[in-house]
């Protein structure tokens, strides 16, 4: 099969677009994987890299230097297809947002009637709802047109399956995000490890225990920093008043979307008194983004991100390092967490989180959610899912 993927990759660096990475490095190395030996079918992708914003902030924003990579994009994707004889169009269709559903308008009223097979790869939810609710009935009647009747509709958790729905595919199936295990040293090492902390805070000692919380994402309000932050306040304020021997403290990783949200972070860090409590470290990457997995007892993520992926990365890298984590219950991440989990919290409600890290202080979840990306989220099983379903619309079912 030839495959024409029309998505960037990094950079910016976020969930999608690495994905879309781990896809074309995937099946370009499944010649010489176990891969390609259980289905000797090979994939080969062409790659149209279309990369519009300039950095995080810039994604979804319009520039008019994004309208000439529009047609420069569909030039090249056209080009290739009569070129190489690709049949197959790969997409990821827009967030609930206008400007990027414009962008989608455009390149498949332009692209998708030279190839035979349209594929669409749905990482964003709510665009199906958001149509529906908020926009008019020329934009449903364009967004119908140029969506409808995929020929595959993959969605990246349950919750984006409704969305796919509203477009009537052909086919649909469910294909979680995976990765490749960062963390294969976690058995016999990270887990003694989390052990020997957990015992630490658990024992009765005069010295009071230090809880290390880890934020890893872009740093904004949506994505729940200043409710960790507020949070953090709480949860140390009740452990004082309580007489608990522990003390929580915040590493805070990631960009800021905007400098004004950087200052309100530093200002609300010294207004709450929290300079010893709270440390900002910046973007992390490679090693150094492991090292803070490593080292982090709770991992937070409160999100009530708009563009949220339906399925973060950072919640599926903190699971494979074995952490708790206090999470939302904001789209589909309830679906991969125990039943009534403890860390799952309204969204803008610090109350709740700080609840949640009292009790993940001393539980040990560790194997848990460790056996949760094992079972779910490795790279192999999602490479290979993703094989089966593009094969199985060349020869599909009866």
């Amino acid at each position: 099969m030839k495959l024409l993927v029309f998505a960037y990759t990094p950079p910016p660096h976020h969930g999608q677009s690495y994905m879309v990475k781990l896809l074309l490095d995937g099946f370009k190395e499944a010649a010489s994987t176990e891969l390609n030996s259980q289905n000797k079918t090979q994939i080969t992708c062409y790659h149209v890299n279309a990369l519009f914003a300039s950095d995080v902030a810039d994604m979804g924003r319009f520039r008019w230097q994004k309208v000439g990579l529009v047609f420069k994009y569909c030039w090249m994707a056209i080009t290739l297809r009569f070129r190489h004889g690709i049949e197959n169009f790969y997409y990821v269709p827009a967030p609930a947002l206008k400007n990027s559903l414009i962008r989608d308008w455009i390149i498949l009223l332009l692209c998708r009637p030279f190839y035979k097979r349209l594929f669409l790869h749905w990482h964003a939810a709510g665009l199906g709802g958001w149509l529906e609710q908020t926009q008019s009935p020329f934009s449903r009647w364009l967004s119908h047109l140029v969506l409808d009747k995929a020929d595959l509709s993959i969605a990246v958790s349950r919750v984006n399956i409704p969305d796919a729905e509203k477009f009537f595919p052909k086919q649909q199936v469910l294909v979680y995000n995976g990765i490749a295990d960062p963390f294969p040293n976690f058995t016999t090492e990270i887990l003694p490890m989390r052990v020997v902390r957990l015992q630490k805070r658990s024992q009765r000692t005069e010295e009071i225990p230090v809880v290390n919380l880890l934020f890893l994402s872009l740093c904004c309000k949506e994505k729940g920093l200043f409710d960790t932050v507020q949070a953090v306040k709480i949860a140390n304020d009740i452990a004082l008043k309580n007489g608990l021997k522990l003390r929580f403290q915040l590493t805070v990783a990631g960009k800021f979307l905007s400098t004004e949200e950087e200052q309100l972070f530093h200002t609300t860090i010294t207004t709450l008194g929290l300079e010893n409590c709270v440390t900002y470290v910046g973007f992390l990457g490679g090693e150094a983004k492991k090292t803070a997995f490593i080292e982090a007892d709770i991992f937070c993520f409160p999100t009530y991100y708009w563009a949220e992926a339906a399925v973060p990365l950072v919640l599926i890298e903190a699971m494979a390092c074995g952490l708790p984590m206090v999470a939302s219950q904001w789209r589909s991440q309830p679906e991969f967490y125990p039943p009534h989990y403890t860390g799952l919290v309204e969204i803008q409600n610090p109350a709740q989180i700080a609840k949640a890290l009292l009790e993940l202080a001393n539980a040990n979840l560790f194997q848990t959610f460790r056996h949760c990306f094992l079972q779910n989220f490795t790279l192999s099983n999602h490479l290979e899912t993703l094989q089966k379903a593009f094969l199985q619309t060349e020869n599909p079912d009866p």
